[in-house]
């Protein structure tokens, strides 16, 4: 909040957690592929080992579901003006969107509705034990990442530091 009151142009504030969230998150995507390719090796589960290029091609998908909910944290937070009510509201929408994905596939009336959750997009199973990548559902990720954060860069230059 103090480096609002300073001589520092919004977007640049903006971009900076931008350039913090994108290598941050690829970084986490990969650390999660390389704990589980570990474990794998020294644990020796049942089945053929873990691909490492299969791992990493399922990282990427991960990093972008990682983004996109960066992204839709950085919008909620342009959107709102304290850090805890922010934080709630994006908490609450991932938790609804996670639970949601899980529940309304349970049920074939309302399956539709997963395509409004992010995690429907998130699929590294095939990835991971067959190669095949669903690039379609990379694309909408990406897609929604832009969308978020380029709204999340037009709403905060225009607010307002007092509301």
């Amino acid at each position: 909040d103090l480096a609002l009151t300073r001589p520092l142009s919004r977007s640049r504030y903006l971009a900076s957690h931008v350039a913090v969230l994108v290598p941050g998150t690829a970084v986490l995507a990969l650390a999660y592929a390389a704990g589980t390719v570990v474990a794998d090796r020294i644990f020796d589960p049942p089945g053929g080992q873990l691909q490492i290029s299969r791992m990493v091609l399922g990282a990427g998908q991960a990093w972008l579901l990682f983004v996109a909910i960066g992204a839709l944290a950085l919008l909620v937070s342009a959107l709102t003006s304290e850090r805890g009510r922010a934080l709630g509201i994006t908490v609450g929408i991932v938790l609804a969107m996670y639970v949601g994905n899980f529940l309304f596939a349970l049920w074939s009336p309302l399956e539709g509705l997963t395509r409004v959750t992010l995690f429907r997009y998130f699929t590294p199973g095939p990835t991971i034990q067959f190669g095949d990548v669903a690039w379609g559902d990379s694309a909408v990720l990406a897609l929604f990442s832009i969308v978020a954060m380029t709204a999340a860069f037009a709403v905060f230059i225009r607010r307002d530091l007092t509301r």
